[in-house]
């Protein structure tokens, strides 16, 4: 419905409304008032569903004690956001990023987040390896992928643990094809392409990767930080390089999404189209799948180590992107890389 962690408030309730009564916000829900808020108990308002209402008053109490509000669409798009007039400005913590790039602390920040997705992807073949047909060779494949911590933690630079990665994930995708059970002909999986996409699983793979992706960017417009300045990915023009960077640690959630959809047939070969050799999505299987990924988003709850605090995939985002501004700041020694437990 909503959630309020560290004076970050996120509404992911369908027609939500927002009213100001007694110089508090007071946050409805068809009608029904569910709960009022004091301004010191809130300084920013993340709205995550179209469907959310500000009445004037609502937004002019905003403005007035320093509450930006931020707009993101359904799939994850940054829209937009209103703050008042005195609103503080986020150049210290854009120079804080810049002074970061070739130094120590972001080489450290690439070697956290490059443990958390060895972690996470780790723990996504284990988790499926007890119920598949395949154990043998998935239990090789993860005895490679173990050995990869020790490279990653004895790297010296960024282009050294650039490379260290990108052996990882080729290791990784070798086990795809062992995870799929149903309509084995039409998404057999050989090794990850990109652009373009050869086949309809590295369709749904590049498709899914990229809603991430945008939602990442979001993430981090809200927070203040430049999405174009990464550490691990490089400088290029027009990419949100942060955003591919923060990415990293969450790809096994839309692998588990992808492959969960192909096996319980709920995505269809007819759900593709080829155009001159570029195999994507059709208009009603991308709208379909876009449902799909909203509904995991949202439906799917996991705690952040961080700080034990359980909460849905769609929320998790923002406060990873929240965590990530603090370690830049230099509010906290370490990024809280986030990890699956077990």
């Amino acid at each position: 419905m909503y959630k309020v962690s560290g004076n970050v408030m996120y509404i992911t309730a369908e027609n939500a409304y927002l009213n100001v009564k007694q110089e508090a916000l007071q946050f409805c829900v068809d009608g029904i008032v569910k709960r009022t808020v004091p301004p010191h108990d809130v300084s920013q308002i993340i709205v995550l569903r179209p469907s959310t209402t500000l009445s004037v008053y609502a937004m002019k109490f905003c403005a007035e004690n320093q509450i930006s509000v931020h707009y993101i669409s359904e799939y994850g798009y940054y829209q937009g956001c209103f703050k008042g007039a005195f609103y503080g400005s986020n150049v210290l913590l854009r120079r804080a990023q810049y002074l970061m790039v070739n130094t120590t602390k972001a080489t450290e920040y690439v070697r956290c987040e490059l443990y958390g997705k060895f972690k996470n992807s780790i723990w996504y073949l284990k988790d499926m390896s007890y119920h598949s047909l395949y154990k043998d060779e998935i239990h090789d494949i993860l005895v490679q992928l173990r050995s990869f911590f020790i490279q990653l933690s004895e790297a010296t630079s960024i282009a050294e643990m650039r490379g260290i990665e990108g052996i990882f994930s080729t290791t990784y995708f070798s086990a795809f094809d062992y995870l799929i059970k149903s309509q084995k002909d039409d998404f057999s999986f050989d090794k990850r392409t990109r652009r373009p996409p050869e086949n309809k699983f590295n369709a749904l793979l590049s498709f899914f990767y990229t809603l991430l992706t945008t939602m990442m960017d979001s993430a981090l417009l809200c927070v203040g930080l430049d999405d174009e300045c990464g550490f691990l990915h490089l400088f290029r023009a027009g990419r949100y390089s942060l955003a591919c960077d923060l990415v990293e640690e969450f790809r096994f959630l839309v692998d588990k999404f992808v492959i969960k959809c192909v096996n319980l047939n709920k995505v269809k070969p007819s759900d593709f189209v080829e155009n001159n050799g570029e195999i994507k999505l059709t208009k009603d299987g991308s709208k379909k799948m876009r449902q799909a990924w909203s509904d995991y988003l949202d439906e799917e709850k996991v705690v952040h180590g961080f700080h034990e605090k359980k909460m849905s995939l769609r929320v998790l985002f923002y406060e990873q992107a929240r965590y990530l501004a603090k370690y830049v700041r230099g509010d906290i020694p370490e990024y809280p890389v986030y990890v699956m437990k077990g």
